[in-house]
């Protein structure tokens, strides 16, 4: 990462970019500044950096106020960056703007799966950690021991249990984290300003294969 003190849009502002000389960047990197740190999604839908004329058209509505006061701090709470109003309205910088348009041409559940995880900087669980079991229902703290049931009818003992980590359950991570993942591939396909050449998510798109192939050859 490098910073730029950069004109126009940013008014000055030092602007932490995650690209270097090279304008050079993984999609998913991006994707997490733009919206993780730009916040372009929730800054954008506020008004800032539109002209008169597209916020009229968004049925948004500007109005003046002190940067001091309680609006602020209550915008501050809401969005996590202060919107600058005036002639300081230009607040994302047009990289992350670009970004943001792209993911609302994704369908609805892909653009919240992108931004969710943009904003969190983090990755769908595929199920990387998941172990099928069964646990007890019920749990005897004190004795440290699964509560036994006694059944009247039959007159057997039995466990409760429920099942942690089911296929079905692991089967449904790993198609969240499929979606995201052709979202980003979609996203890196587009073009983007400032001559930045995006590249495709260096994370595999389905890493459950590549960690069933590295413990099948340890085997070896």
């Amino acid at each position: 990462m490098y910073r730029i003190k950069g004109p126009g849009q940013e008014h000055g502002r030092r602007i932490t970019l995650p690209w270097g000389p090279d304008k050079r960047i993984d999609i998913e990197m991006l994707v997490r500044w733009a919206f993780g740190d730009q916040k372009a999604d929730r800054i954008i839908d506020a008004g800032a950096g539109l002209f008169e004329g597209e916020l009229a058209a968004a049925n948004i509505r500007r109005q003046g106020r002190s940067r001091d006061g309680t609006g602020v701090a209550a915008e501050i709470a809401v969005l996590g960056a202060v919107i600058r109003t005036s002639q300081d309205s230009g607040e994302v910088h047009e990289v992350a703007q670009t970004v943001n348009d792209h993911v609302a041409t994704l369908p609805d559940t892909m653009s919240k799966l992108v931004v969710g995880y943009g904003r969190a900087k983090s990755r769908p669980d595929w199920g990387e950690a998941a172990r099928t079991r069964l646990v007890p229902l019920y749990w005897d703290s004190r004795r440290r021991r699964a509560m036994i049931d006694y059944d009247e009818e039959t007159g057997a003992t039995y466990c409760a249990v429920y099942l942690v980590d089911g296929p079905d359950e692991v089967n449904a991570r790993r198609q969240i984290y499929e979606l995201w993942h052709s979202a980003l591939v979609y996203l890196a396909g587009k073009r983007y300003p400032a001559g930045l050449v995006v590249t495709a998510p260096e994370v595999a798109a389905r890493p459950w294969r590549e960690k069933f192939k590295v413990k099948n050859s340890s085997r070896l």
